[in-house]
């Protein structure tokens, strides 16, 4: 498979690209062969495509707004007996000023690690803060062994932590956790192990013994069999996970979901199963898989993602890949995001208690923002939308003026 990935600004800058933004049918048909291809690239694009959106509705509030002002100068001068050319001066020198300021705004947009901004509702002035959390720095990841010890892996060195069977469990130089074969080791019964990613903790992956590898977010886990001896491999997960299956056609890789099933061979796929967020989503990069619950089946198409919930079990087409895996390359990513989908995201990373204070307006949120930054980094951000904050300690209180 082709892995060609371009830089945003390369395509900013590709012709052939700003020709498939703005809907030419050949160059949209040629791109969509390209991204088939390539889920790589389709990430790239998909973000690229975010910012020029940006960048073209910028531009054109600064000719709306323009010709708003020129209107208004218009009247002025036909009531004050002022020369047209006057009007046409000045109406060029504000166009040329809005359009700078557009500029610059896509500057910034860059710089700060954004790919499109957050909507500006409000100004908030700049506040101090006494308090401040830090994106995690660390994995508190824990494995949990069949026989209940638990290895705690930020205090642990690399090399081997455990032998269960005929396996090793070993912490690699990278903090990658992988199961690798015993020389000579004896094949016992089946034995579980769990992998418990908690709030406030760095990604964590791990290779199975099988080869599959498995990336956990924040406050998620992953329970599995220390080596896979049965005809199915089966896992179990709770948050969000992201699997490279290893292929192996005579025996099918399973993720059991609370009541949902998720069955592949070999593909890369995220499932998104907080509890908190009411649905469990099944997004596919590549390959195929089978999602099942008690009433339903889906079969899913790279770019499609299986919604299941109290109400059943849906399908969504063309999903935006790069929003579903944003958490994996490092970013929040808010797309018509509420406030409450917004904390959401920023209780499981920084490990925060959130709570509302006052009537908060029903605001949402666009934009992708890294996650390595401080939290209040973060929030200064999300502040241009009119909700303020307050940390302290581990609690961050929601508010809807500074005066609280």
């Amino acid at each position: 498979m082709n892995q060609e990935v371009k830089p945003i600004e390369e395509l900013l800058a590709d012709e052939s690209f700003l020709k498939y933004c703005e809907g030419d049918e050949k160059e949209k048909r040629q791109w969509e062969e390209r991204l088939r291809e390539n889920p790589v690239l389709k990430e790239q694009v998909a973000q690229a495509k975010r910012l020029y959106a940006l960048v073209k509705a910028e531009l054109a509030d600064v000719n709306s707004e323009t010709e708003k002002f020129s209107s208004l100068l218009q009247q002025h001068i036909a009531v004050t007996g002022g020369s047209g050319e006057e009007a046409k001066v000045i109406v060029m020198r504000e166009r040329r000023r809005r359009w700078m300021w557009a500029a610059a705004a896509v500057v910034f947009l860059l710089g700060a690690g954004l790919y499109f901004l957050l909507p500006q509702k409000a100004k908030a002035p700049d506040q101090v803060v006494m308090n401040d959390i830090k994106a995690p720095d660390v994995t508190k990841a824990t494995v949990t062994l069949a026989n209940g010890e638990r290895i705690y892996l930020d205090s642990v060195g690399n090399g081997a932590l455990a032998t269960q069977g005929n396996m090793n469990l070993v912490k690699t130089g990278n903090g990658e956790i992988t199961y690798q074969p015993v020389l000579n080791g004896t094949e016992g019964k089946l034995q579980y192990n769990s992998l418990q990613n908690p709030r406030g903790s760095k990604v964590i992956n791990i290779v199975l013994s099988d080869g599959t590898k498995v990336w956990l977010n924040a406050g998620s886990s992953l329970t599995y069999p220390v080596a896979f001896v049965e005809k199915e491999r089966k896992v179990a997960i709770t948050g969000e996970a992201y699997f490279e299956v290893k292929h192996n056609a005579s025996s099918p890789f399973k993720v059991t979901v609370n009541e949902m099933q998720v069955t592949v061979l070999g593909t890369h796929f995220n499932i998104n199963s907080y509890a908190d967020d009411g649905n469990i989503e099944t997004t596919l990069l590549e390959g195929s898989v089978n999602v099942k619950s008690r009433n339903a089946a889906q079969m899913l198409s790279p770019g499609q993602q299986a919604v299941f919930n109290k109400t059943g079990l849906s399908l969504e087409k063309n999903v935006d890949v790069a929003e579903v895996m944003a958490w994996k390359n490092g970013f929040f990513n808010f797309n018509n995001a509420s406030l409450k989908q917004v904390m959401q995201q920023l209780m499981r990373w920084y490990d925060v208690e959130v709570e509302y204070s006052g009537s908060i307006p029903p605001v949402q949120f666009v934009g992708e923002i890294e996650r390595g930054l401080n939290l209040s980094q973060v929030l200064n951000i999300l502040e241009k939308n009119g909700v303020y904050f307050k940390i302290e300690g581990k609690k961050l209180t929601v508010m809807p003026s500074l005066k609280q």
